[in-house]
C-alpha cells in the first residue's frame, strides 16, 4: 500500500534494511518456503505483514528504529513476497504454523510480536495455539474475539462491494488508488504510471491464492470460531483514527473486552499507521514491548 513506487525502490527499500543490520533469510519449512528478513540487537520482536504488502514494504519504516532495541524477524506471510506456500494451506494456522517453522529454524524460541491487519489474525491464531511462544503482543488495525457479521457488513456496505477481495486483490492496475486511499489519511498525488508499476510489482499475480486465504477467513467467520481466539496479556491495540476497513469504535470494542488491553488511536491515520505516523508508532510499540 506505499504509493510513490519507481524503478529502483526496490532496492533502496533493501539497502535501507540491510543498513539497518538485517539480512534475507530463506528457510524451506516442509512444503512451502519462508522469506525474511532478521537483524538487529535485543530480544526478539517479530513484525507480521498485513494483506496489502509483504515484509519489506510494509515495515521499512520501523527496521531502523527498531533493530537499535530488538532483534528484529520480519517474515513474508506464504503467497506474498518471495515465500510460497503449498497451494493447499490457507488457513491463519497455516500461516502461524510456518512462521514458526521459520522461527525455529533460527532457533527463536519465545519472542514479542507485532501484527498489522491480516496478520494481526495471524498473531491472533498463534498466540491462542502456542501461548508459550509469544510475550508481549501488539495489534495494529485488526479484529478480534469482538469483531461481528455486522461490522464485517457495514465494512463492505462503506466499499460498495460484495466481498472483501474487491477491496484488497486489485485485478486492474487503476484499483491500486483505492489500496492507497484506504492506507493513507492524507494520500500522496499517485499518478497513473505509478499505479502501474505499483500494481506490476505487488499485484500481478497470486490472485487466486489470496482470494483462497481471504475464503478461508470467511469460513472462520461462518463457523464463529475466530471468535474463540483469545488476547494474550497486555496486549496493545493501536488504531488509525479514520481507518475505513476497521473504524476505530471496533478497537474500541476489544479493548474493553479485556481489562488488561490498551488502546491507542493515532491521529489523522488510517489503516496503515505504521507508515503514516511511524515515528509515535515505533515509539508505542517499544514501549509496549519493553
Amino acid at each position: 500500500m506505499i504509493p510513490g513506487f519507481y524503478p529502483g525502490l526496490e532496492r533502496l527499500l533493501q539497502l535501507r534494511v540491510r543498513a539497518a543490520g538485517l539480512r534475507s533469510v530463506t528457510i524451506d519449512v516442509g512444503p512451502s518456503t519462508v522469506h525474511g528478513w532478521v537483524g538487529g540487537s535485543g530480544p526478539p520482536l517479530l513484525l507480521i505483514h498485513g494483506f496489502g504488502a509483504d515484509a519489506l514494504w510494509c515495515w521499512h519504516p520501523q527496521v531502523r528504529a527498531l533493530a537499535r532495541h530488538r532483534t528484529l524477524l520480519v517474515p513474508d506471510l506464504l503467497y506474498f513476497g518471495k515465500s510460497q506456500g503449498d497451494g493447499r494451506s490457507f488457513a491463519l494456522e497455516d500461516q502461524a504454523t510456518a512462521i514458526l517453522a521459520w522461527l525455529d529454524a533460527l532457533h527463536v524460541r519465545q519472542f514479542d510480536a507485532v501484527g498489522i491487519s491480516y496478520g494481526g489474525l495471524v498473531l491472533q491464531a498463534l498466540a491462542h495455539e502456542h501461548p508459550g511462544r509469544t510475550r508481549r503482543v501488539v495489534l495494529v488495525a485488526s479484529p478480534g474475539p469482538t469483531y461481528t457479521d455486522i461490522d464485517h457488513a457495514g465494512m463492505l456496505e462503506r466499499f460498495g462491494v460484495g466481498d472483501v477481495s474487491d477491496i484488497v486483490v486489485p485485478e486492474r492496475w487503476q484499483d491500486v488508488r483505492r489500496l492507497i486511499e484506504l492506507a493513507w489519511y492524507r494520500p500522496p498525488p499517485t499518478p497513473s504510471w505509478v499505479l502501474k508499476q505499483v500494481y506490476d510489482h505487488m499485484f500481478s499475480d497470486r490472485h487466486h491464492e489470496k482470494r483462497q486465504l481471504l475464503r478461508a477467513l470467511d469460513s472462520l467467520r461462518d463457523e464463529r470460531s475466530d471468535l474463540d481466539y483469545q488476547l494474550p496479556p497486555k496486549t496493545l491495540l493501536l488504531w488509525g483514527s479514520h481507518d475505513p476497513l476497521f473504524p476505530p469504535e471496533v478497537g474500541e470494542r476489544l479493548a474493553a473486552s479485556r481489562s488488561d488491553a490498551r488502546l491507542v488511536v493515532l491521529d489523522r491515520t488510517r489503516h496503515a499507521p505504521n507508515l503514516e505516523a511511524s515515528r509515535v508508532f515505533n515509539q508505542q510499540v517499544l514501549s509496549a514491548v519493553r
